[in-house]
């Protein structure tokens, strides 16, 4: 959202830092209710996969990248306790809508509900641990906050999986479907997190700083190509990340014939490895490259070939453990650029510009990587892989497409990206 001082990071605390990073774990728990629930999605209203990759991409994004754009690179000061607090009520209430929704239509709606509520949350957190952080540890500080946005999509699957599993055939809410159940279950803890946010931050009495708006943050993207080439790299990075976490548990339903909870906490457990294995390594190396003076596009390279390879383990057909084993590296790998890519920013921007170009990388992220990863792997399932095993063909061609593209991007940054790094 914006630059702050390093007297916030003091006030907040380890236990302040921590509820927000419980906070972002929620609103990545939430997001992917559509993923979670999709094979019950799609039988209740005979959805097509097109249809279930607008719900996880573009119904979201739309506004969130919008009030994203608005509210990070704004000159208002606002003060962070109610609106972080009016920010989980209102995703709150979004889910709850999804929960009771009668309809495709309300299903959309509750999305760009969803997206609008949540856009505030990410730049502020980020130019926080920025503020706070010592500059030789703020590769792993970032990677800590990243993990807990790939934990929180392991996280919707598990509890998502093990709620499914234990209320279907159950009869204990007659008047429910067992997937509407569980995301009302999964969304109350919120309203007690919202309460102790509001408190928590409003005891900082810190107001919120003054940040450069959104025109200058574009500017001064587009007058370096080193940092447009680092931002397209990471957009690319972040839409074979959606499309792998918004089709994971559909393929593993279709490919190997395991129950939509199976799946779901399945796909669950796996990532609730492999994404902190990733951002965590990520972190660790990012911090030395950027002492060193050296390059960081081969964490990119790297983070981004692991992911393609693991997507095509993952279309081999019905083999659980190459299956398994290929959204492992999928996910770490795809983890560790997307870490690179996020911690790679900071080194090459100003302390006063750093919020608003933040904030853009991730409304393009929302857009073009969030938005368009999910939807694109389901056309090319409807229109290219027709089959029963085709949605993990699918998800491969989309994964090699994005993960040559963030390859191609890094590396013809690389060297622009260094000079930058050392100038800062």
């Amino acid at each position: 959202m914006s630059s702050v001082g390093n007297d916030r990071g003091a006030q907040l605390g380890f236990s302040g830092a921590l509820l927000i990073a419980i906070c972002h774990f929620t609103a990545y728990v939430d997001r992917a209710i559509p993923a979670v629930f999709a094979p019950a999605l799609r039988a209740e209203f005979s959805l097509t996969d097109t249809q279930i990759g607008l719900l996880q991409g573009p119904a979201f994004v739309v506004t969130y990248a919008m009030v994203l754009l608005i509210v990070g690179t704004s000159h208002n000061r606002l003060p962070l306790a109610p609106v972080a607090a009016l920010c989980m009520l209102g995703w709150t209430v979004a889910c709850l809508v999804f929960a009771l929704a009668a309809d495709i239509e309300t299903l959309m709606a509750s999305r760009l509900m969803l997206g609008f509520a949540q856009a505030a949350f990410g730049p502020t957190a980020l130019v926080i641990l920025a503020a706070s952080s010592p500059q030789d540890r703020l590769g792993r500080s970032t990677a800590l906050f990243t993990a807990g946005s790939a934990t929180g999509r392991s996280g919707a699957l598990i509890i998502g999986g093990g709620l499914l599993a234990a209320l279907t055939g159950a009869g204990w809410f007659s008047g429910l479907e067992p997937w509407r159940m569980a995301v009302i279950l999964m969304t109350l803890p919120n309203l007690v997190l919202a309460w102790l946010l509001w408190r928590r931050i409003r005891a900082t009495a810190s107001p919120a700083p003054r940040r450069r708006g959104l025109r200058a943050a574009i500017r001064h993207i587009a007058t370096m190509p080193a940092l447009a080439l680092h931002v397209g790299a990471g957009v690319a990075v972040i839409l074979l990340i959606q499309a792998g976490a918004g089709w994971a548990p559909s393929v593993l339903n279709r490919s190997l014939q395991l129950t939509p909870a199976t799946s779901a906490w399945t796909v669950g457990l796996v990532v609730l490895v492999a994404a902190p294995t990733g951002h965590l390594a990520a972190g660790r190396w990012l911090d030395r490259q950027v002492a060193m003076g050296k390059s960081i596009a081969p964490g990119m390279v790297w983070g981004a070939a692991l992911a393609i390879c693991g997507a095509a383990l993952m279309a081999t057909g019905d083999q659980i453990v190459l299956v398994l084993a290929g959204l492992f590296l999928l996910t770490a790998g795809g983890g560790a650029a997307a870490l690179t890519a996020l911690g790679g920013l900071a080194p090459v921007t100003t302390s006063g510009m750093h919020g608003s170009v933040v904030s853009v990388y991730l409304a393009a992220c929302a857009l073009l990587g969030t938005g368009l990863g999910p939807v694109l792997t389901g056309v090319l399932s409807d229109t290219l892989f027709p089959h029963a095993g085709g949605l993990a063909s699918a998800l491969f061609l989309t994964i090699a497409i994005a993960g040559a593209a963030a390859i191609l991007l890094s590396l013809a940054g690389a060297a622009g990206w260094r000079r930058l790094a050392a100038e800062r």
